[in-house]
């Protein structure tokens, strides 16, 4: 085999980041398309408070 000739391990490497590169693009389609347009506008940007977050995970005065 030349030097200049794929090795097995760079095709599934090249591969395996196209892949990579595809999910990111896709979810960054999701999130554009349908999920931030169902955020309200007053809301955008807007941090949850630490309690609240804390609500929303399930962890309450004893931890989880």
């Amino acid at each position: 085999m030349s030097n200049n000739e794929p090795t097995v391990y760079n095709l599934v490497c090249l591969s395996l980041s196209q892949t990579e590169a595809r999910s990111d693009m896709r979810l960054s389609i999701l999130l554009r398309d349908e999920i931030w347009p169902r955020i309200p506008a007053d809301q955008m940007g807007v941090r949850i408070s630490k309690q609240a977050e804390e609500s929303i995970l399930g962890y309450g005065e004893e931890g989880v």
